[in-house]
């Protein structure tokens, strides 16, 4: 609708788009926060170790995309903060098609 009412939406609102979509799915697969650098993403962890979270379905579809996706992705636990980390990630299109990726594991 955006595109009849205004014409062609330019490049920068749509990554705006994709972004707010991209938080949302980050926040139901449980990441606390999500940083876009030197052509990578880092998912950061909830901290609590004992945490029901590390036993729950967004948890295990993580898992299940790390394990299909090792050469894009790795664990890490710097300072207690546990995170995944995320290669070859240049655009925020790149980053709604790995979260959406994860959050459709088991559909």
């Amino acid at each position: 609708r955006l595109t009849d009412r205004f014409g062609p939406m330019p490049e920068a609102a749509l990554n705006l788009m994709l972004l707010v979509r991209s938080k949302w799915i980050a926040v139901r697969l449980g990441f606390e926060r999500l940083v876009l650098k030197n052509g990578k993403m880092i998912a950061y962890f909830i901290e609590a170790e004992d945490s029901p979270y590390f036993q729950s379905s967004a948890f295990g579809k993580i898992l299940e995309y790390f394990q299909s996706h090792v050469e894009r992705c790795q664990l890490k636990e710097v300072n207690r903060k546990r995170s995944v980390v995320f290669a070859d990630v240049k655009s925020v299109a790149v980053v709604f098609d790995i979260l959406s990726s994860i959050d459709s594991v088991g559909r």
